[in-house]
C-alpha cells in the first residue's frame, strides 16, 4: 500500500464532488474520442481473467474530482468480444505496457482502421516479463503498478481500466513531481501532438488543455502545477499575498486579472475579495449617433479588451479569527482561448514596469531621451524587446503619469525639493519670490559652483534663454571659462518676467551667494539687463557682446555699400584690434566714416557712444580681459541645455535635466585633469622651460603655452639690448604668420589684427625677475608670450617666474573628492548608490547569462 493511501480512501469514501464529461482526451500522448464524433482512436481494449479480449467503443469519458485534488477518469463503453491475444509483455522499471492484435475475423463488427489503432493497458498482475526495452509500436501505453484503488471504480466486465495513468484533456499536462497531481504518478515522455482535423484542439508546450463540454462548447483550463494553483480552504497570513499568488498564476497561466467586488466589515477591514478574468461580464452595447448634437465631437474611446462573460476566478474571504484569508471558491475554466507562452509578455499582469525600468525612464528623460528611444534602447541591452516588461505605450504612460503626479503642484514640489537639498547638501543656495502665491523668479547655486566661481569667477556671462519649459519662464545660466578653456556654470536662475525687477533680483541673488563681483561681466544689449549690472554690480566693468553688434551690420548698413564697398573689412579691421588704444581707435573709426560717408548712420553714431563697453581699446587695462569679449559662451552654454531640456518640461523635471546637464559637465572637467595629471604631452623643443610648462597648466593651456614657447625659438631674435637703472630693454623681432589654431578667440584676432608688428620691447628686471612686452599678451591672456620667453631664454632663465603662473590655468583646482557629493535631494550615501547598483547589474548579467543555459 502506498503512503498516502489512507488519504486516498478517505477521499473517494466521500465521493466526488463534481464530473466533468468530454467527448475527448489525451492518455499518455495517445488521444482517445468518443464514437459518435466517428474518428480513429474511439475504443480501448480489455483482456478478461480468461484471456479474451474485450473492445469498447467509447460512449463517454468523464471525469471525478474528489477532494484534496484527487482525480479519476472513466471511459463509458460498449463491449464486443473479440479473439485476440496479447503478443508480449514487458516490466520495466515496475510498468507494464502490453500489445494487443485484434482477430478482425472474428469480431465483425470492429472495422480493420480501428482494430489497428485502439490500444489499452491491463491492469498489472505482478510477475517478471524481463527488463528489456520494448518493441517500436505505434501505440504502448503505460500504467504504474502501485495502487489499485482506481481500478476498484473503474472496473467493468471482466477487467479493469487502468488507474493513475497520465491523462489530458484534447493536450499533454506538463510533467509534475511525485504526489503534486494525485490522478497522475507516471512520468510522459511525450510534450506535443499533431493537431487532427477535429473539434479537439493541441497546444504546444501543454500550455493549456481544451476541453469540451456536453453542450458542445469548449473550455480553456491552464496546464499549472498543482502547488501553484489556487486550493479551495488554503489560507494566506495577508490579502495581498494571497492576491499576489492569484496574479502569479495568471501571469504563467496567460490571461489577465481584474478586481471585482470588495466588502468590508464593521472595523473598516476587508473580509471578501474577488478576483475575475479581465474577459469577465458580457460587452455593453454602444450606440453612437452621429447626428445628435449632443455628442458631437466627443471621441468615443475602444474597448481595452474583449468581454466574453467569462467565469474563472477565486474569491477570498476573511477567516472567522480575523487572522488569515482563505480561498473559499475557484473556478479555473476559461470560456475563451488563453494568450500563448510566446505572446504572453504582452499581458497587462506581465507588463507591469519594475523599479530599474521605471528609474531607466526617468534618467533618460533628464537627458531629453523620450520614452519610445527609451524602450529601444532598454530592449537592445536586454537583446529582446520580450525582456521588457511593458510596451512602448507603457513606457510613454508611465512618464505621463509621473508628469501628472507633479500637475498643479509643481512649483510647489520644486520649493519643497530646492528646500530638503539646502539640509542635506554643503552651501547650497535656493532663493525665490513670488506673487500672489505665483512663483515668478528663483535662484540656486550648490558648493561645487561657488569653487568654480572662487577659482574662474574673474569673467562671468549670462543670458537668458527660451523653450526650457512649459511655463515660458526664462532661464538664465551664469557662465564662466575653466581652466580647461571650458564654458562652467557659476549658477542659475528662472525669471517669468525678462524686466529690471527680475535681472536685479537674480543679480543680487548671485551676489549674495558667491560674495564678491566680478572684474568684468559680458550680456547683451538689453537695457533691462544694463540698468540691473549698474545697480547691483558697481564695482565690474559691464562689456557689451561684440558679436550681438557686429551681426546687426546687414541690418543697420546699407547693402549696397557691405557688397560693393571694403567696408565690412574694415569694420572688422578696427572694432577687433588688439593692439590699438582709445585715442587709436577713434582716430581710426573717425577716418571710416569719412571714407565711406557714413558720418549720418544713427546706428554707427550710437554704438560709437557706448564703446567703452564693447571696443577691446577701452578694457586693455583689465586683466584677462581678452578671455571673452562676446556672449557666445553663454550661447554656447545655452546650446548645451537645450540638448537637455524641453519645452514642455515641468519646472521638476527642468531641474533633473539641469542636474543630468552639470554631471556631464563636471564629469568632462574631471576627465580634463585626470588626463592633464596622468598623461606626458609631446614636446617640440629641447628647452626644460617646455617640460616645466606641462607640469604647471591643464593639458589645454600647455597646448597654447607650446606654441608661444615654439615660436619663440624658431621666430624671434632680438636687435639691441638697451640697460636702464638695472632693467634690460630688448627689442625683439618677429617674423609674423597666421598659426593654425583650433581657438576661435585666437582665429578673430589673428583675422581681424592689421598692424602686424615685426618689432616688440621687452623689458627685463633683473631685481625682481618681472618681464613686461608691450603686446600685453600675459595681460589679456594670463600666459607669457613669444617675446617675453625670448627673453628669459637669452636671460638662461630654464622656468616660468612663479608671479607669471597664473593660477587659473594649473591642474587640479577643483578638489575631486566634491565632485563625488551628488547628494541632490536626500542624504543617500554615493558610495551606496554605486554598490546597489552593481549589484543590480551583476543580477541582470546573470539572469542573461542563464537564460539560455538548459542544464
Amino acid at each position: 500500500m502506498s503512503p498516502d493511501a489512507t488519504n486516498e480512501l478517505m477521499s473517494f469514501a466521500h465521493g466526488p464532488l463534481n464530473a466533468y464529461y468530454y467527448t475527448a482526451c489525451i492518455v499518455n500522448g495517445i488521444r482517445f474520442v468518443v464514437q459518435s464524433r466517428d474518428v480513429e482512436n474511439s475504443g480501448i481494449l480489455s483482456l478478461g481473467e480468461d484471456g479474451t479480449s474485450y473492445y469498447g467503443q467509447i460512449d463517454d469519458i468523464i471525469e471525478l474530482n474528489y477532494i484534496s485534488g484527487y482525480s479519476v477518469v472513466l471511459f463509458r463503453c460498449k463491449w464486443f468480444k473479440t479473439s485476440g491475444i496479447a503478443n508480449e509483455i514487458y516490466v520495466l522499471h515496475n510498468t507494464r505496457s502490453l500489445d494487443i492484435t485484434i482477430d478482425v475475423e472474428s469480431s465483425p463488427e470492429v472495422g480493420e482502421s480501428i482494430a489497428r489503432m485502439t490500444s489499452y493497458i491491463s491492469k498489472s498482475h505482478g510477475g517478471d516479463g524481463g527488463d528489456r526495452p520494448p518493441n517500436d509500436h505505434s501505440h504502448r501505453l503505460s500504467t504504474s503498478c502501485e495502487s489499485s484503488i482506481s481500478s476498484l471504480i473503474l472496473s467493468s466486465i471482466s477487467s479493469s481500466i487502468a488507474s493513475e495513468i497520465s491523462i489530458d484533456f484534447e493536450d499533454n499536462m506538463e510533467e509534475t513531481e511525485q504526489g503534486t497531481r494525485k490522478m497522475n504518478h507516471s512520468n510522459r515522455n511525450e510534450k506535443e501532438i499533431e493537431q487532427e482535423d477535429s473539434n479537439d484542439i493541441s497546444t504546444s508546450e501543454s500550455s493549456f488543455s481544451i476541453k469540451e463540454t456536453p453542450g458542445g462548447s469548449m473550455v480553456w483550463v491552464p496546464n499549472i502545477p498543482e502547488n501553484e494553483k489556487p486550493v479551495v480552504g488554503k489560507k494566506y497570513s495577508t490579502l495581498e499575498s494571497a492576491m499576489e499568488m492569484y496574479s502569479s498564476y495568471a501571469r504563467k497561466s496567460g490571461f489577465d486579472i481584474r478586481l471585482s467586488t470588495q466588502k468590508k466589515n464593521r472595523s473598516g477591514q476587508i473580509r471578501l475579495k474577488f478576483i475575475l478574468c479581465n474577459k469577465a461580464f458580457k460587452m455593453e452595447g454602444l450606440d453612437v449617433n452621429t447626428l445628435d448634437k449632443k455628442i458631437k465631437g466627443k471621441q468615443i474611446r475602444s474597448t481595452n479588451s474583449v468581454k466574453t462573460d467569462c467565469k474563472a476566478g477565486v474569491k477570498f474571504r476573511l477567516t472567522k479569527n480575523l487572522l488569515h484569508y482563505e480561498v473559499y471558491e475557484f473556478e479555473e475554466r476559461h470560456n475563451h482561448e488563453l494568450v500563448p507562452i510566446e505572446q504572453r509578455h504582452l499581458l497587462k499582469v506581465n507588463r507591469k514596469l519594475q523599479a530599474t525600468e521605471e528609474n531607466f525612464i526617468h534618467q533618460l528623460a533628464s537627458t531629453n531621451v523620450g520614452a519610445t528611444r527609451a524602450h529601444s534602447m532598454l530592449s537592445g541591452m536586454r537583446g529582446s524587446r520580450d525582456l521588457v516588461h511593458g510596451t512602448t505605450v507603457d513606457f510613454k504612460n508611465f512618464r505621463r503619469d509621473l508628469n501628472m503626479f507633479v500637475g498643479e503642484n509643481d512649483a510647489q514640489y520644486l520649493v519643497n525639493k530646492m528646500k530638503e537639498r539646502i539640509q542635506h547638501s554643503k552651501d547650497f543656495t535656493f532663493n525665490y519670490r513670488t506673487e500672489n502665491t505665483e512663483l515668478v523668479s528663483f535662484f540656486w547655486a550648490d558648493e561645487i559652483a561657488k569653487c568654480n566661481y572662487k577659482e574662474f569667477g574673474d569673467i562671468v556671462s549670462f543670458d537668458a534663454t527660451y523653450d526650457t519649459n512649459k511655463y515660458k519662464m526664462s532661464f538664465v545660466p551664469f557662465t564662466g571659462i575653466d581652466n580647461h578653456r571650458r564654458c562652467v556654470t557659476f549658477g542659475a536662475g528662472m525669471i517669468l518676467n525678462e524686466d529690471t525687477i527680475s535681472f536685479k533680483w537674480l543679480l543680487e541673488c548671485f551676489l549674495e551667494a558667491f560674495k564678491k563681483q566680478p572684474t568684468i561681466i559680458v550680456t547683451d544689449q538689453d537695457p533691462a539687463v544694463k540698468k540691473a549690472v549698474e545697480e547691483v554690480f558697481s564695482e565690474s566693468k559691464h562689456r557689451l557682446c561684440m558679436w550681438h553688434i557686429t551681426n546687426k551690420l546687414p541690418v543697420k548698413i546699407s547693402s549696397n555699400i557691405l557688397q560693393n564697398t571694403d567696408f565690412r573689412k574694415t569694420f572688422h579691421r578696427i572694432v577687433w584690434n588688439i593692439y590699438l588704444g582709445p585715442i587709436q581707435f577713434e582716430e581710426k573709426w573717425k577716418e571710416m566714416l569719412e571714407e565711406y560717408q557714413l558720418s549720418h548712420s544713427k546706428w554707427l553714431n550710437d554704438m560709437y557712444n557706448i564703446r567703452e563697453r564693447w571696443i577691446p581699446a577701452f578694457f586693455k587695462n583689465l586683466e584677462m580681459c581678452g578671455l571673452m569679449r562676446t556672449s557666445s559662451r553663454s550661447e554656447s552654454e545655452n546650446s548645451f541645455f537645450s540638448s537637455f531640456t524641453h519645452q514642455g518640461d515641468t519646472l521638476v523635471q527642468f531641474m533633473f535635466s539641469f542636474d543630468a546637464a552639470m554631471e556631464k559637465q563636471r564629469y568632462i572637467q574631471e576627465m580634463l585633469d585626470h588626463h592633464s595629471r596622468n598623461t606626458v604631452p609631446k614636446f617640440k623643443t629641447e628647452l626644460q622651460i617646455e617640460r616645466h610648462a606641462s607640469k604647471l597648466y591643464t593639458r589645454t593651456i600647455f597646448k597654447l603655452m607650446q606654441i608661444e614657447i615654439t615660436e619663440s625659438v624658431w621666430r624671434c631674435s632680438h636687435k639691441t639690448i638697451v640697460s636702464e637703472e638695472g632693467i634690460e630693454v630688448y627689442y625683439v623681432n618677429e617674423k609674423r604668420h597666421v598659426n593654425e589654431t583650433e581657438d576661435e578667440e585666437i582665429k578673430r584676432i589673428q583675422l581681424y589684427t592689421t598692424e602686424r608688428r615685426n618689432e616688440f620691447k621687452v623689458l627685463h628686471n633683473k631685481i625682481d625677475g618681472s618681464t613686461v612686452c608691450i603686446c600685453e599678451h600675459y595681460l589679456r591672456l594670463g600666459i607669457l608670450c613669444r617675446h617675453a620667453l625670448y627673453v628669459l631664454r637669452c636671460c638662461g632663465i630654464e622656468e616660468i617666474p612663479s608671479q607669471y603662473v597664473n593660477r587659473r590655468w594649473t591642474k587640479d583646482l577643483i578638489p575631486s573628492e566634491m565632485r563625488k557629493r551628488r547628494n541632490l535631494y536626500s542624504d543617500s550615501d554615493v558610495e551606496a548608490e554605486k554598490l546597489a547598483q552593481q549589484a543590480v547589474t551583476g543580477v541582470d548579467f546573470c539572469i542573461r547569462s542563464l537564460m539560455n543555459d538548459k542544464e
